[in-house]
């Protein structure tokens, strides 16, 4: 994977549906005939889903192709297997059917499920050694995610991990619960278009609790599990962040999240609502019991998609909210200082949350840093302002708070050692004391009790974040110069340091080969001065080397593979054996089965076989990879269509609901000067992709985009035009960066990036704007491309001109794809998508 920047900003990346397609309660398929264009269409909308699947197998069998009907009855059956059905009867009468089906078709993959669960019964056996035998939990947890991360409901695996949570400390407890409930983060396309339909309405809003949190939201299935899920998981790090009292809170606490912004400010029934740039905010009810308090929280907020904004915007916000909860626990709901009350909430925007449930805590706030970096150019003092702020900060001091708690956290000196390794302890030691200044509060234990100048202290501040900024542009570069300095920390004696620098290496490159190798070495060194007898280090030992063994897999290092193995084998004589083994085995037989396949010309079996016996079962990417190797061989060149608008309702796509409607099948879309409106296709798409449909621009002084982003960039990149204008078209009356900026008749590069003056993300124009080829009028239909065919080029079309190309990001693991409306109204028709090198 080569070098990404994450900064300053990864919001706009939006989440892929479900991979799990819910099948009609009794599971049948229509047996009335139906052309493949049909069925192509109705599997536009959702390219999961099983009864599309079994229909594409049923047509192309009747036009004798063979590999086609075989590729798509293995993703049928998957796609059913995964469903939900009305009764355990059904699913096995519709499996048993499509098994015999399969039969006749090619006997020969007959084995290819039976070799699956031979290679799934031998990875439980392992599960139960490690569990009852050996002591190994972190490892038993590692193995039943593999079998659970392919099948959520595998019985053995499910019931191996339940047993567990009596028998494990925090940590490890909260990855079990991780592993039981992450098949909820897997919903169909169907399942949440259902769900949306009964809770649209606030009165018939959802409910989804956990230990410490119960969340009520009408914005779909999705958001409120994300939500509660994401929010007791980072909760562990507030508690151990923080250290208050928790034992203060009455009940647990709730968040009302709505589905639009009208509807926030009805449900809060607050002034603060009437904030234009309020996202959420948390309000804090107190009863004194005597000498005891006990403190309430509610949290509201709403769907930022109902604005434009992707509902990844949403987390980190929700995040924040809920992280001033423990600063109450510190400060007893006094106020605490805002430098350190908004600082330590706004460190914890930089989390992440995987797409298997997990929460990761330590990096910089992508956006919180790059208004930082704008601020501390301009090379003027900031800090006496921000420590004596009162009632509240501006956007700039957001931003300054953030930088003062990252580096109290993070900071370094030459030698690898933390600076200032207490002060933030201290800092909320003294909050808790009583009430107390903000300046005395950082003079205490920011400045060693007024020992160190403030000037002194900031321009060493300014230094250390600036030159942090640069080298978090390139995050595999910087998760390397932080194994170095573990390394260093890890030879003065310093292990546990060591360790957490190795963890914030991992946080940057997960598969960071040379942190991954450390602590699997520490580790085993740990083991071996505990005289072989400590289970908790033969089991670290083991977890990390099979971590190792993986990524060493992934980037073909044999060297590193062996010595993962040698690390393994010496703390687990029974268990990776028979696990290597049986991956080898299995990964043997399938590379086998893959080669034959494509000799005999049958890819399309290949590429599913590669899909669900290979990625979904080892968590490879074979499939992507052989899919590429075939249309470069000129072998198979696949184009799946995607619909992303069904022509009645506005899901699957980011917007806000107050400038785009639905209107006789199009989408209409209207954002008056000065503001911009995005419409996002929230499903991730293949790298390579068209984006086609239709628009026509109210008036010349209407400006449309379309636009594409990567993961490795995070912000969307494309192209702007501006229609032709006849004479005496009259101009608008006030100028506005930067669309205003582009003449009629013209295109321009489109590029986002971090504005210092809008205090965020922004969109700017790039190079010189160019005269069209293509003449686009206002008020007449424009047909539109937005393709990237080859990668590193982004191309588009109008009328099927090329107007516009741009390099984007070469080695891009999938898109994202949106539109852009400025000034005037703007109607789209038509809007599809096809991906390349799928199924």
């Amino acid at each position: 994977m080569p070098a990404r920047s994450i900064l300053p900003i990864a919001l706009l990346v939006c989440a892929a549906p479900s991979l799990v397609a819910v099948a009609p309660v009794d599971g049948a398929a229509d047996d009335e005939p139906t052309s493949v264009d049909e069925v192509l269409l109705a599997r536009s909308l959702d390219p999961d889903s099983a009864e599309a699947l079994e229909r594409l197998s049923l047509r192309a069998s009747e036009s004798d192709d063979v590999d086609g009907a075989v590729a798509y009855l293995l993703l049928a059956i998957d796609a059913y297997e995964r469903a939900v059905f009305a009764s355990e009867d059904a699913k096995k009468k519709k499996l048993d059917g499509l098994a015999r089906r399969l039969k006749k078709l090619d006997g020969g993959l007959g084995s290819l499920k039976s070799s699956r669960n031979k290679y799934l019964r031998d990875l439980t056996w392992a599960l139960k050694l490690y569990t009852n035998n050996q002591g190994k939990l972190r490892n038993a947890l590692e193995v039943g995610e593999r079998v659970l991360s392919y099948r959520p409901d595998h019985p053995i695996a499910t019931g191996v991990v339940d047993d567990l949570l009596e028998q494990l400390d925090a940590d490890a407890r909260a990855d079990a619960e991780r592993l039981l409930w992450q098949k909820e983060l897997k919903r169909s396309r169907s399942f949440l278009a259902d769900w949306a339909a009964e809770h649209r309405s606030w009165s018939d809003a959802g409910q989804f609790e956990s230990r410490r949190f119960v969340v009520s939201t009408n914005a779909g299935y999705d958001v409120g599990q994300v939500a509660v899920r994401s929010l007791e998981s980072i909760s562990d790090y507030f508690e151990d962040f923080y250290g208050g009292d928790v034992s203060r809170q009455k009940g647990r606490t709730k968040v009302l999240l709505c589905r639009t912004h009208d509807e926030f400010e009805r449900v809060a029934n607050d002034p603060i609502t009437q904030n234009p740039g309020l996202l959420a905010f948390i309000r804090t009810g107190y009863t004194q019991r005597g000498s005891d308090l006990e403190l309430e929280f509610t949290v509201y907020g709403y769907d930022p998609r109902d604005q434009g904004r992707p509902l990844s915007t949403l987390w980190p916000t929700l995040w924040h909210e809920a992280s001033h909860q423990y600063m109450a626990f510190v400060s007893g709901a006094r106020p605490a200082p805002l430098w350190l009350n908004e600082g330590m909430s706004s460190y914890f925007e930089g989390a992440t949350f995987s797409d298997r449930g997990e929460i990761r805590v330590g990096l910089p706030a992508a956006a919180r840093f790059g208004h930082l970096y704008a601020l501390l150019e301009r090379d003027e003092p900031l800090l006496w302002d921000l420590v004596t702020a009162e009632g509240m900060l501006t956007g700039d001091q957001y931003a300054l708070a953030w930088g003062v708690v990252y580096y109290l956290v993070h900071g370094r000196g030459e030698d690898g050692v933390l600076l200032r390794p207490m002060a933030v302890r201290d800092a909320l030691q003294r909050v808790e004391g009583g009430l107390i200044s903000g300046p005395g509060l950082f003079e205490g234990a920011v400045l060693d009790g007024g020992e160190v100048d403030l000037e002194d202290f900031e321009a060493e501040w300014r230094d250390a974040m600036l030159a942090m900024y640069e080298a978090e542009q390139d995050p595999v570069t910087r998760a390397g110069e932080l194994v170095a300095i573990a390394d260093v920390r890890r030879a003065a004696g310093a292990t546990r340091d060591a360790r957490r620098l190795l963890g914030e290496a991992l946080l940057r490159d997960p598969d960071c080969i040379p942190a991954l190798s450390a602590n699997a070495s520490m580790e085993h060194e740990r083991w071996l001065a505990s005289k072989r007898k400590s289970e908790a280090a033969a089991d670290a030992t083991l977890l990390w080397a099979r971590r190792l063994m993986d990524a060493a897999r992934a980037a073909g290092d044999e060297a590193v593979i062996d010595e993962a193995l040698d690390l393994c084998t010496a703390v687990d004589k029974a268990g990776i054996k028979k696990i290597w083994k049986a991956e080898k085995r299995y990964r043997d037989k399938l590379d086998r089965l893959l080669a034959k396949l494509v000799e005999e010309g049958r890819p399309k079996t290949a590429l599913a076989v590669a899909e669900l016996y290979v990625d979904d079962v080892l968590g490879d990417l074979r499939s992507d990879a052989l899919a590429r190797e075939l249309r470069a061989a000129g072998v198979l060149a696949l184009e799946r269509p995607y619909r992303p608008f069904d022509g009645e309702t506005l899901m699957g796509l980011a917007g806000a609901r107050s400038v785009f409607r639905v209107e006789d099948g199009a989408i209409v879309g209207r954002a008056p000067r000065p503001a911009e409106a995005s419409l996002l296709v929230e499903r991730s798409l293949t790298p390579l992709f068209r984006l086609e449909g239709s628009f026509t621009l109210s008036n010349p002084n209407t400006m449309f985009g379309l636009t594409c982003a990567s993961p490795e960039v995070g912000l969307m990149e494309g192209f702007v035009l501006r229609p032709a204008a006849k004479k005496g078209v009259e101009l608008p009356g006030q100028m506005y960066k930067p669309f205003d900026l582009l003449p009629h008749g013209n295109l321009s590069a489109l590029t986002q990036g971090y504005n210092a003056v809008r205090m965020g993300i922004a969109f700017r124009l790039d190079g010189d704007a160019g005269p069209m080829k293509a003449l686009i009028v206002a008020g007449k239909e424009h047909a539109f491309v937005l393709s990237r065919t080859v990668p590193g080029e982004l191309v588009l079309e109008i009328d099927g001109v090329v107007v516009g190309r741009r390099s984007v990001e070469e080695e891009a693991s999938a898109s994202s794809l949106g539109l852009v409306l400025y000034g005037g109204e703007a109607r789209i028709e038509g809007l599809r998508a096809v991906e390349f090198d799928r199924l």
